[in-house]
C-alpha cells in the first residue's frame, strides 16, 4: 500500500530524527552519509525513502515533498531512477547476506550522474548483513562520494557495522513507539480496528514492542497461541501446585519457540506490574484474576526470575533444568510455592 501525500508525513512518533534531516535539507548543509539506527519495524525505512522523495521532487517547498508529482510517486513505490535501494533477500532460516558485487553495482551507479533530479539517494537497508568484504568495498564510496549522491544505510544492529564504516555516517537514532502511537499506526494500516477484541489488539501491543512495522510479519493465530502459552505459565508460577508446574515446564521445554514464550511472559508480568501500580491506561491482562491477586512484590519477583529465565534459554543452558528451576522457586515465595 502506497501512502498519500509526503511520505514523511506518516512517519509517527520520530519527530527529531525528521526534523534533523529535513533542516539540514532546508540549510543546505546535508551530510553524504547518514545512519539509521533503531528497532526494526520502527519507521527507518520510511523516513529513507521520504527524505528521497523530498531531495527528488521538482515541487519541494519549505522541506516537504508535494508527494502528489510523478516523481514522488515513484520514490514512493522505490522506482525512481535515481533511487538505488539495496535489500538483504528474505531466505529460509532468515535474511541473506549483501555482499561485495552488491556494492560495486551501488558504487557504479553512484558514478552517474543523476537522470531526472538534482541528487542520487542510494539505500542500503539492514547494512548489518553486509559482508566485510562488502563493508571494505563500501568505505571507498564513504571516503570519496560523488557531489550529488546521499548515501543512507538503516539497521537494528550498527555494532555489526565496521567502526571505520560508522565513522565515516552521521548516526541519527530512531526510536521504539509508545503503546498509542504504535495503536495509532496500527489502526491506519487497517491492522486493528473497533470492533477487534482489545485482548487480542494488548497482545499485538505487547508482541511488536513498540515497533509496528513488525506486526506485518506476525502471524495472528500463532501469537494468540503462543501468548496463551506465556499467560498459563504464568498463572501456573502464580496458583498451580508443584508438579503442575513441573508438568508445564516440560511442555514448554520442547517448543521451538520457547524463547517467544518466555518473552511474552516477561512482558506478560510487566504490563499487570503497570497496571497495578497505576502507570497503564490499559485494563490489566486477561486471566490476571483467575488466581488470588498476588502482591505487587511477588509479581516484582516473578518478573525478575522470568527475565532471567528468558536471558539463559537463549544461551547454552538446558532449557528443561532452567524452567524446572523456575517452577521450583514459584514467585519468590509467594503463592503456589510448594503445595
Amino acid at each position: 500500500m502506497t501512502p498519500d501525500g509526503p511520505l514523511l508525513d506518516h512517519l509517527v512518533g520520530q519527530d527529531r530524527a525528521r526534523g534533523r534531516l529535513v533542516e539540514a535539507v532546508r540549510e543546505g548543509r546535508l551530510h553524504h552519509a547518514y545512519l539509521l539506527v533503531g528497532p526494526e519495524g520502527v519507521g527507518k525505512r520510511l523516513l529513507a525513502r521520504g527524505l528521497a522523495q523530498l531531495l527528488l521532487c521538482p515541487q519541494a517547498r519549505d522541506g516537504q515533498a508535494c508527494g502528489r508529482c510523478r516523481s514522488c510517486q515513484q520514490v514512493a513505490r522505490t522506482s525512481h531512477p535515481d533511487l538505488h535501494w539495496l535489500e538483504p533477500q528474505v531466505r529460509t532460516g532468515g535474511l541473506g547476506s549483501l555482499g561485495i558485487d552488491q556494492v560495486r553495482r551501488l558504487i557504479q551507479e553512484a558514478a552517474w550522474r543523476p537522470y531526472e533530479g538534482g541528487w542520487k539517494v542510494l539505500v542500503i537497508a539492514q547494512a548489518d548483513r553486509l559482508t566485510p568484504e562488502a563493508q571494505n568495498s563500501l568505505l571507498k564510496l564513504l571516503e570519496e562520494p560523488p557531489g550529488q549522491a546521499v548515501i543512507l544505510l538503516t539497521s537494528p544492529r550498527p555494532d555489526q557495522l565496521l567502526p571505520t564504516v560508522r565513522s565515516r555516517c552521521h548516526t541519527v537514532p530512531l526510536r521504539s513507539l509508545t503503546d498509542e502511537e504504535v495503536r495509532g499506526v496500527l489502526a491506519d494500516q487497517g491492522l486493528i480496528g473497533p470492533e477487534d477484541d482489545e485482548t487480542e489488539t494488548e497482545l499485538l501491543l505487547v508482541a511488536v514492542q513498540g515497533a509496528p512495522g513488525r506486526a506485518w510479519a506476525l502471524d495472528r493465530e500463532r501469537l494468540r497461541e503462543r501468548q496463551e502459552a506465556a499467560r498459563a505459565w504464568v498463572e501456573a508460577l502464580l496458583g498451580e501446585p508443584a508438579w503442575r508446574r513441573l508438568v508445564l515446564a516440560g511442555e514448554l521445554a520442547e517448543r521451538d519457540d520457547l524463547v517467544e514464550v518466555l518473552e511474552g511472559a516477561v512482558l506478560w508480568v510487566r504490563q499487570v506490574i503497570r497496571t497495578r501500580v497505576g502507570r497503564s491506561a490499559g485494563s490489566a491482562p486477561a486471566g490476571q484474576a483467575a488466581h488470588p491477586r498476588p502482591s505487587l512484590d511477588e509479581l516484582i519477583e516473578l518478573w525478575r526470575e522470568l527475565r532471567e529465565a528468558y536471558r539463559l534459554v537463549q544461551g547454552p543452558a538446558q532449557r528443561r533444568l532452567v524452567l524446572d528451576r523456575l517452577a521450583w522457586r514459584g514467585a519468590g515465595g509467594g503463592p503456589g510455592r510448594g503445595h
